[in-house]
């Protein structure tokens, strides 16, 4: 049987599957980070609240990863506060069960093609320190280091995110 991956923009009529894939991969990957008791109160329809009002902002770009027709993961990304040539990914989400079969790369392949089109030369991101899974992530696709931090509150917890960035055109 042939396994088929396509990568697309997102629609209206993406919020639910969109949604559930973000709150279970966001659960999963921040579950060691954030306390149970803060996460159990983020519910399917805070994350549909979410994608509603990502899909009315004209700032961001969202494709969608389809896997033998189920949605399995997304990116999205915009003009960065750096320049006007650098993009930012402001989220990347998996299903987990996914992850280590190559539609991460392929999708975020699809973002740096984008980008190129729309004659962006840079694109940079940002990474909680903790997350070391998505930081040999990003570094297996030419993603450096900027040695840049920040501190976001995240339901009230405090978080330190790394800043990484590579260029769009070269090839990961």
């Amino acid at each position: 049987m042939f396994s088929i991956m396509i990568i697309r923009p997102v629609t209206q009529k993406d919020i639910i599957g969109l949604s559930q894939v973000h709150r279970t991969s966001w659960l999963q990957t921040y579950k060691t980070l954030i306390p149970d008791e803060i996460l159990d109160n983020f519910s399917l329809f805070h994350f549909q609240r979410i994608w509603e009002k990502n899909l009315k902002s004209k700032t961001y770009k969202h494709l969608l990863a389809e896997h033998n027709k189920e949605l399995i993961g997304f990116i999205s990304f915009s003009h960065s506060d750096v320049d006007t040539k650098t993009s930012e990914i402001s989220s990347m989400y998996l299903d987990h069960s996914k992850i280590g079969f190559g539609f991460g790369k392929n999708l975020i392949k699809s973002a740096f093609k984008e980008l190129n089109f729309l004659e962006f030369n840079r694109i940079v991101l940002w990474v909680v320190r903790e997350n070391h899974h998505a930081i040999e992530f990003y570094k297996s696709l030419k993603f450096k280091p900027m040695n840049i931090e920040r501190k976001i509150r995240r339901l009230g917890i405090e978080l330190t995110q790394l800043q990484f960035s590579r260029s769009v055109n070269d090839n990961a």
